[in-house]
């Protein structure tokens, strides 16, 4: 199948590949990749493809006339959303994840949400 693109672009999204295959690339093409994912990758997409699409939606609603009406969700509604749904599954991914053997998962758990915070 030809995709008119090259497979690896300059777009927001997702390269997966399995760790033999990832492993088997050189070095330098890793690298490569690598400086423009992980964090600085995510923050770059976050910060330049969500965090800015707010203003353009907020135009396109008073071009089209539309009403907007934001609701921000009080903190304390939001705590018990977080015990009552966030919580348990999390709980419960973690002790899948241990059950696996991947004795991180709690750490992986504690450090993705702490990076909603940021």
């Amino acid at each position: 199948m030809e995709w008119g693109f090259p497979a690896l672009c300059p777009c927001p999204g997702t390269l997966c590949a399995n760790k033999q295959k990832w492993q088997s690339l050189p070095q330098d093409v890793r690298n490569a990749i690598m400086t423009v994912s992980g964090l600085a990758g995510a923050k770059f997409w976050g910060r330049n493809f969500f965090d800015t699409a707010e203003q353009g939606a907020l135009e396109r609603a008073k071009a089209g006339n539309y009403e907007l009406n934001r609701y921000v969700v009080p903190p304390d509604e939001l705590a018990r959303w977080t015990k009552l749904a966030g919580e348990p599954i999390w709980n419960e991914w973690v002790k899948k994840m241990e059950a696996k053997g991947h004795a991180n998962a709690r750490e992986i758990l504690n450090t993705a949400l702490d990076l909603l915070k940021n």
